[in-house]
């Protein structure tokens, strides 16, 4: 069966990218003023070194995220309050980093088993993004980043990449071929160029090349979201079931919630920087 879409971060919000729009209003890419005359591979290079230079404070953002949910699932384990504790005030240690937790993903809606393995679940997806982005900056030394994680869109500008910033695959960090090799995007019938590589983020240049740091890491964070994530056959797999401009962003139920890369970043994003607007500027 065909694969919808590749997975992406569109300009405002995410969508599968069967789906044209543009919530930003832009019906076409954009070409940063400043770098048309620069060749396409020069601005290329110059992006994807800008990306290198943020993995960094993207990994602060990740360790962030981690550091909270770490607390919160601290505060379920002590329970209720014993009437008794001669230091009561110690007890909700962590009661507002499980509210944060619960203000992007909605475990309070279950049970608290249920919660304790969802924070579990959740710090699972985020020690799989630090792994990516420590591996992406211990390897950079060597091979620059011209061979790493992170790349161009090759059909960036291009008509064909009018509805999203960036874009990965399901679980695509994990995804082999039988002689180990990387799977490529036809081996699993996604839409689109048949020759990428799902081991992959590609971002469309001419779209971020004027975006702010912080909406280059929250980018960066959410297509992550899907790349650590389960595989495309899952039912568990991170999409785009709301997103950042969506009315519903923060009302999804739990399980929407726990499956959508927007959840992912925003929840890093405010973890790392703790005022935040919506969408990040």
């Amino acid at each position: 069966m065909t694969q919808k879409a590749v997975v992406h971060l569109v300009n405002g919000g995410c969508k599968l990218c069967a789906l044209p729009h543009d919530a930003r209003g832009l019906a076409v890419p954009r070409q940063a003023a400043g770098h048309a005359a620069q060749p396409a591979a020069v601005v290329n290079k110059a992006f994807i070194e800008r990306v290198g230079k943020l993995l960094p404070t993207a990994r602060r953002w990740v360790n962030s995220a981690q550091r909270k949910i770490d607390m919160a699932r601290d505060f379920l384990r002590r329970g209720r309050l014993d009437p008794h504790d001669p230091f009561p005030a110690l007890h909700d240690i962590g009661k507002g980093d499980l509210a944060l937790f619960n203000k992007y993903f909605h475990a309070d809606k279950v049970s608290r088993a249920a919660q304790l393995e969802q924070l579990k679940w959740v710090r699972g997806i985020f020690d799989s993004m630090e792994t990516v982005l420590t591996g992406s900056l211990l390897d950079a030394p060597m091979f620059g980043w011209g061979v790493g994680h992170f790349q161009p869109d090759p059909q960036g500008g291009t008509p064909a990449a009018a509805t999203y910033d960036a874009f990965t695959f399901y679980g695509g960090w994990r995804q082999r071929r039988a002689d180990g090799t990387p799977r490529l995007s036809g081996d699993d019938n996604y839409t689109g160029p048949q020759n990428l590589r799902q081991d992959t983020i590609f971002f469309d240049v001419t779209k971020l090349l004027n975006s702010t740091d912080n909406y280059i890491l929250a980018t960066v964070i959410h297509e992550l979201g899907h790349f650590v994530g389960p595989g495309p056959n899952s039912g568990n797999r991170i999409a785009d079931h709301t997103t950042h401009v969506q009315a519903n962003f923060l009302k999804v139920n739990n399980w929407t919630a726990m499956r959508s890369a927007s959840c992912y970043s925003y929840f890093a994003a405010e973890s790392a920087l703790r005022h935040i607007t919506i969408p990040i500027p």
